[in-house]
């Protein structure tokens, strides 16, 4: 018997979930992270403590996916990662413009330089923190159309197993063909030759757990184009007309000027202002600066004779009993991050994954914390689950928006907040 045990966990203002299959008896055999960040710090330290010593919790996490680089989904990775060893990190691709974009905060909220430095260059954030060596490999997962090669969305493939090709060189983007991904990612990193691989995933393929009828499979929004190509065929900045290794040098001395590549002093001040000019520079003051990514992930049983699914919440400091809320049919759930949600990328999503894998969805997290950014009237309905899953703190005038909440009214809805944790379990048999 497979047993699969999935979590909500209580951080509030954040997404921490995490995903463990076992084997009778209570053997670990896959596990996975989907981003790890709160508002709250002390209530993801607490989330983090209290799931380490769990007897089926391996030392060596399998899957960890964070979905962009906003401070609340991604600011537990360092603690995480103090005790635990990570086979495969999988991020979001994004290019260099992009990469600058965020780590810069030309929108939106302003990073930490602990996350502007995981963007930029997160083998040099590995390395700054000590944890060069708790990452087997990175994954860049891009997005984009499917090509002819690649699997057709409403067949059922067999997936790829998650295991990087030990006979790969090291610090090379070795399982793709792309130039333009190994100059961007390549260029002005400081690589190791006991880091972290770097490896290219097309978001087209999906993957298994090894060892159990699970699928995984991921979702990135294409990227908006910052780079023109100029007369000699070479990708440039659409606005200064440099090379992307200009870029990049001119962001790296930004970062050692400033004091960004070594953490273990405050960096200099105005190091966001100076990130600023460069991406104003190269880009201008373009609405592009800021892309709808946020790495998707769909988690499903490839097994048609699943157990039934059961939903448990368990409210933390009041007590330990877990209150059984109901079932789900068919097992399967999109975590969607920040990702903004319109009748466009809804439709984009159901072509990406097929009618296979779009009809096991049971359960959607509402992504943004149930902001009305991200989000649009009739979207309840386009997805109609069994569950949506909203990651709240416990009380707030916009998260969740009242103009979500209208239009997931007639759903049944939970709440992963701070004191509260939403669990979905199921087993299937051999």
């Amino acid at each position: 018997m497979i047993h699969v045990y999935q979590c909500f966990q209580a951080v509030g203002h954040g997404t921490f979930f995490t995903g463990i299959i076992t084997e009778e008896p209570e053997k670990p055999i896959f596990s996975w992270v989907y981003d790890c960040g709160s508002k709250r710090t002390t209530r993801l330290e607490a989330e983090i403590s209290e799931i380490e010593p769990w007897k089926y919790w391996p030392d060596e996490i399998d899957l960890f996916v964070l979905s962009h680089f906003d401070d609340d989904h991604v600011n537990g990775v360092e603690r995480f990662l103090r005790t635990k060893r990570v086979r495969n990190l999988a991020l979001p691709y994004l290019d260099t413009a992009q990469r600058l974009a965020a780590a810069a905060s030309t929108t939106g909220d302003a990073c930490s330089a602990s996350t502007a430095l995981f963007q930029l260059d997160t083998i040099a954030w590995l390395k700054s923190r000590g944890l060069l060596d708790h990452v087997g490999s990175i994954l860049l997962v891009r997005g984009g159309r499917r090509g002819p090669n690649d699997p057709p969305g409403d067949i059922e493939q067999n997936p790829l197993p998650l295991t990087p090709n030990e006979n790969e060189s090291r610090s090379t983007v070795s399982s793709s063909k792309d130039e333009d991904l190994q100059v961007d990612y390549l260029q002005g990193l400081e690589l190791s030759t006991s880091g972290p691989k770097l490896l290219a995933w097309k978001h087209t393929i999906p993957t298994s757990a090894s060892g159990a009828p699970i699928e995984f499979m991921f979702f990135n929004t294409e990227q908006n184009n910052l780079f023109r190509t100029n007369d000699s065929n070479v990708r440039v900045a659409k606005r200064s007309g440099a090379s992307i290794a200009t870029v990049q040098a001119d962001i790296s001395t930004v970062m050692h000027r400033y004091r960004l590549m070594d953490l273990s002093k405050p960096p200099r001040r105005r190091w966001r202002e100076e990130l600023r000019k460069v991406y104003d520079r190269h880009f201008g003051h373009s609405s592009q600066a800021r892309n709808n990514i946020s790495l998707c992930l769909l988690v499903r049983p490839r097994a048609t004779d699943i157990g039934v699914c059961t939903i448990f919440n368990k409210r933390n400091f009041v007590s330990p009993v877990r209150n059984k809320l109901g079932t789900m049919s068919r097992g399967g759930l999109l975590l969607l991050g920040d990702l903004r949600v319109d009748s466009a990328v809804i439709n984009e999503m159901k072509n990406h994954f097929g009618l296979v894998r779009w009809d096991s969805i049971s359960g959607v997290q509402i992504p943004h914390h149930g902001s009305q950014h991200s989000w649009q009237p009739g979207n309840a309905a386009a997805f109609a689950p069994e569950w949506f899953v909203h990651c709240v703190p416990d009380s707030s005038t916009h998260h969740p928006h009242k103009f979500v909440e209208n239009d997931l009214k007639g759903f049944n809805v939970l709440r992963a907040d701070y004191q509260t944790r939403v669990a979905f379990n199921y087993h299937l048999a051999l």
